[in-house]
């Protein structure tokens, strides 16, 4: 809590206060993005969505504040931004982020077991991860791992290589189903990825941390330093 304008404290923001009306508070903080659209309740309005701050108004029935808290309480949005759907590439590993909120890793690499190992049918497979994909920011992607697996790799009717439709249990002992990444834009187009365990503590990884290294590259921005040839 940053902000807090209630019946106990005499002060105002932007010329608002307790006992002003809802469409007072409408005009000057502009759209709700969540809450009730008339009566009592919580309503939040952005402040800055870029920090993840919002403006938390608590109406009475009748329409009018009695708190105002200015908060990091912004809710996430699922609207991608401009460029963000796309396929971002590592190499050996593509991310594909869709337009509705999904996501998918492959990840090339050896289960080193051979056929009739439960695993991968040829040496070389696929660590593939689903992702739901939540927007932070305008600049920043939250992709929270939904599924983990192995799968034998496959060349497509392109000539490119992606995982096959065979599952087998996921040999990635650092990724969990819960964590999340992180996947910041930078001024280069390019993009920095960090992995957080589901309570949100940033963890360490071998080398890769299933995402990049930590870097991952868009098709027109690759950089060989970053991301490999």
């Amino acid at each position: 809590m940053l902000t807090v304008i209630n019946p106990l404290a005499n002060r105002t923001i932007d010329e608002l206060g307790v006992g002003s009306s809802r469409s007072s508070v409408d005009a000057l903080l502009g759209e709700s993005v969540s809450g009730p659209a008339s009566g009592a309740g919580h309503v939040v309005y952005v402040a800055d969505r870029e920090k993840g701050l919002a403006w938390d108004v608590t109406y009475d029935a009748a329409g009018r504040v009695v708190v105002i808290v200015l908060c990091h309480c912004m809710p996430p949005s699922n609207d991608l931004p401009a460029g963000m759907s796309r396929q971002w590439e590592l190499h050996g590993l593509n991310l594909t982020i869709r337009d509705d909120g999904r996501a998918v890793s492959v990840a090339r690499t050896y289960s080193g077991m051979g056929p009739g190992s439960g695993s991968c049918d040829d040496k070389e497979c696929a660590e593939v991860k689903d992702f739901r994909v939540t927007v932070p920011s305008a600049t920043t992607l939250k992709l929270t791992v939904t599924s983990s697996y192995r799968a034998p790799l496959v060349l497509s009717e392109d000539g490119s290589m992606q995982a096959g439709d065979s599952r087998f249990p996921s040999e990635d002992s650092e990724v969990a189903v819960g964590d999340y990444y992180t996947l910041a834009v930078q001024s280069d187009g390019n993009a920095l990825t960090t992995l957080y365990s589901a309570d949100g503590v940033e963890k360490t990884v071998s080398k890769f941390n299933g995402l990049g290294s930590p870097w991952i590259c868009s098709p027109d921005h690759h950089d060989p330093q970053k991301c490999g040839a």
